[in-house]
Formats: structure tokens, sequence, C-alpha cells
């Protein structure tokens, strides 16, 4: 798999800034190339969340760890569409979405514990935006699977 697509720049610029190197790994590993996946690569609720919740419809090609990271990433296209950020997690989203999940109650922007902001937009790209555990994100999910997998690409 090559993420070193123009869709995926800003997500991986983010990734490996060195505040954010976390597990030393190879930059992109299937679910199942290492141990213990629940318990140290995220919270265990948004690893869960990610490639149970939001993943359990697609097939487990889809499960990546991109540099340390649980996500979901389109196996036809290397398009990351889910990125789990230790206690959050991030989707990107076809355009005509971002709006239904902002209204729903999806955010953009978060102070950080330690301090600081992280933005969703800025940080990831225009069409990322943070999850809430909203019943509709399984939905966003698929369509986000399909819109990426026909290589439908959005402004970076």
């Amino acid at each position: 798999m090559d993420l070193e697509t123009p869709q995926n720049q800003s997500v991986l610029a983010y990734l490996r800034r060195p505040s954010e190197t976390r597990i030393p790994l190879l930059p992109v590993m299937r679910s199942d190339e290492f141990h213990g996946p629940y318990d140290e690569l995220a919270h265990p609720e948004v690893v869960q969340r990610i490639w149970d919740d939001l993943g359990s419809p697609l097939s487990r090609d889809f499960r990546r760890i991109i540099y340390s990271r649980p996500a979901l990433v389109h196996p036809s296209t290397s398009t990351i569409f889910v990125l789990g950020l230790g206690t959050l997690y991030a989707l990107r989203l076809p355009p005509p979405l971002i709006a239904l999940a902002l209204s729903r109650g999806a955010f953009r922007s978060i102070q950080l514990t330690f301090g600081g902001e992280m933005n969703a937009q800025r940080d990831l790209g225009n069409d990322w935006v943070f999850g809430r555990y909203l019943a509709e994100e399984a939905k966003w999910c698929m369509e986000a699977s399909e819109y990426f997998g026909t290589g439908h690409l959005t402004p970076l």
C-alpha cells in the first residue's frame, strides 16, 4: 500500500511531526501485524470504534496502522479516511457530508489537555472532522469508503 499520494500529504505531514512520534513502527502496517493494537495504539475505545464499529461493514483489508495510529484506509486508492489520535478519532468525509456531520455534533477543533489546539481542517486537511460516537458515523464511513474508493478527491 502506497500512502504517498497527494490526498494523504497533510495527514502524513501531521503524523511525521516529532511531537506525534510514539511507538517506532513501520509507516504502514496491517492490523494483524501488530500484537496488542487495542492497548497500545490509541485509547482502546478509539481503536474499537474505528475497527470494530465504523470498519465492521468493510473488509479487514481496510484496517491499517499508520505511523502507530489505527486507521481505515481504502485498499484500492490508499486514501486514509478514518484515523485514531489518542482519545480522539477523525473522519475524512465527502464534501456533501461535512456540513451534515458538523450539524450533528462532529467538530473541527479541540483544546488539548497539555496545551495547544488541534484543528482537523488545518492539521489533517479540509475534508476532516473529529468524530463524536454518533450513530450516523458508520453510514458516513461507508459513503466515504465508496467515495474515496472511486478516486474522488477533495481539494487539499
